[in-house]
């Protein structure tokens, strides 16, 4: 074994140190850019966020074909010891830079980000299994964002912006790690994951800084019975972000979101504080079966957010709250046939969540409903030969539905995305392979919004483009280069560029929709072990 692998192994163990719903479905290879991974306690829970579509992926052949089981599909930890029969070290650094108008109010009109990033598993003894990985990243926006708040479109109605859109910067770091033991035919695992952010301006006369922490733990186990594995875990994940803006040298104002109401702006006179503390407890069972040639795993997990707001710095605050609950079922069946490897998922959750205000005696303000729907499938091909490819396919629906109750103000919208992707490499050296990507996804949306022209300012600006984003059909292209160089036996390394658009096909359903395009290139480089 190289010395790069075990020492990515050791930054896995150091996540599991005392310092420190979604199934695969969601990135095939199991190694999202930059978000916490599917296995991961950090993963989103009893939420579905509005991510801008992002039409960059990372080449999948550069890893190992995509694996179900409670561990991979369901996220149990202690499944790591019976589902991993490979070791893999891989290191990225890339660099991203996205620009266009195609956007919505919150979402940055221009980000460059930098990252490194480390990822390892193995066997370290035929009992004993670990898996960790490491993400450290700086972002730069410029011009800024209004937003405050590290995630902007949550499924939480509750939101602090304010009128300031100059320049700012992001760093963040996470930590996570999983470590798994089998005991006969019992097994268990653990799972840590550590996240912290840091947002501030720069060169601002409205200084504003924001700063997340957000650890989680879970625990699992498994039992073998017969020809099936049965399997428990249980997770919690807290998170707790605070605002600070101080006025320097300019005015400013803040807004705090209360769903689709109209909302006094804030002055800031001097300073403004805001804090946010979540919990996130969830609970899941898990069955897998099969053999080498075909395996299965299926899943049921019910989880929470309880998420509580307050300016006040004091001890027990008056608290703005958003309690929301979910269930999420998946599933995935893992085929091999001769140079075929076919890996298909499936994915449910239904989620729903009511928002009080503190200061506020006329009860529930804001109540939501989502659903959200997802099967893939991908295929990869690996003949004895100078070629290997993979085609992928998925479909995602997503409905969501918002009101306030009081105010008799409410949306809808609905989306159906398909997406298919195609990817190929071909060895032209004994030690060099070059490849190509291309994929293309296809939004088709409609919505029933409010009449944006009898509501305020705060909507106008704020809301009515957002939904109008979010009720409008697009369209997004991708494609991407790359040239791998084997260096030894186990290790090799890679270059890659990709890039992409993201544009609207159509109007929207209200004059407040933007238009534009917003495109994405990145430039990565790497190294792989096995």
């Amino acid at each position: 074994m190289i010395p790069f692998r075990p020492a990515v192994l050791s930054l896995g163990l150091v996540a599991l140190g005392p310092t420190t719903v979604q199934a695969q479905a969601a990135t095939v290879d199991g190694m999202p850019d930059g978000q916490p991974s599917d296995w991961s306690v950090l993963a989103t829970r009893a939420s579905l966020p509005r991510n801008l579509a992002n039409p960059l992926w990372s080449f999948r052949l550069l890893v190992p074909p995509p694996r179900g089981g409670l561990f991979w599909t369901g996220g149990n930890a202690a499944g790591l010891v019976e589902e991993l029969d490979d070791a893999l070290t891989l290191f990225r650094a890339t660099a991203t830079s996205t620009r266009g108008t195609f956007r919505r109010p919150l979402d940055p009109p221009a980000v460059d980000q930098k990252r490194l990033e480390a990822t390892s598993w193995g066997n370290l003894t035929p009992r004993f299994a670990v898996l960790g990985r490491v993400v450290v990243e700086r972002q730069r926006f410029d011009p800024g964002t209004r937003a405050d708040e590290a995630e902007p479109y949550p499924s939480s109605p509750f939101l602090t912006t304010d009128t300031s859109t100059t320049p700012s910067r992001r760093t963040r770091s996470r930590l996570e790690g999983v470590a798994a033991w089998r005991f006969g035919r019992w097994a268990a695992g653990l799972d840590l994951g550590y996240d912290a952010l840091e947002h501030e301006t720069t060169e601002a006369g409205l200084v504003r800084r924001s700063r997340q922490a957000m650890p989680g733990a879970g625990i699992g186990v498994t039992f073998q019975l017969a020809s099936v594995r049965l399997g428990a875990v249980g997770r919690l994940r807290h998170r707790v972000e605070t605002v600070l803006m101080t006025e320097r040298a300019a005015d400013g104002q803040v807004w705090q979101l209360e769903g689709y109401r109209d909302v006094v702006p804030i002055n800031i006179a001097q300073s403004y504080y805001r804090r946010i503390s979540e919990n996130v407890p969830s609970f899941g069972l898990g069955v897998a079966g099969g053999d080498e040639r075909g395996s299965w795993a299926g899943f049921v997990e019910r989880a929470a957010v309880r998420e509580r707001r307050t300016r006040q710095q004091q001890n027990d605050p008056a608290s703005d709250r958003w309690d929301a609950d979910s269930w999420t079922l998946g599933a995935s069946y893992r085929l091999r046939r001769g140079p075929w490897v076919v890996f298909a998922t499936g994915l449910g959750t239904a989620l729903s969540g009511e928002g009080d205000l503190a200061l506020d005696q006329s009860g529930v303000i804001v109540t939501a409903r989502e659903r959200l729907a997802r099967v893939g499938v991908d295929a990869r091909w690996a003949p004895e030969g100078p070629w290997e490819g993979s085609i992928s396919a998925e479909f995602v629906h997503r409905r969501r539905s918002q009101e306030n109750p009081l105010d008799g103000i409410e949306a809808t919208t609905r989306s159906l995305v398909p997406a298919v992707r195609v990817e190929a490499l071909r060895r032209v050296a004994a030690a060099v392979r070059v490849g190509i990507s291309a994929g293309l996804t296809l939004p088709t949306a409609s919505g029933v919004l409010p009449n944006p022209a009898a509501r305020g300012i705060v909507y106008q600006q704020l809301l009515a483009p957002e939904l109008d984003y979010d009720a409008r059909s697009k369209s997004a292209v991708w494609g991407g280069v790359l040239i791998e160089v084997s260096l030894s036996g186990v290790l090799a390394g890679w270059a890659a560029y990709d890039g992409g658009g993201l544009s609207p096909r159509g109007a929207g359903p209200t004059a407040y929709g933007v238009t534009g395009r917003r495109t994405s290139s990145r430039l990565t480089v790497g190294l792989r072990t096995r």
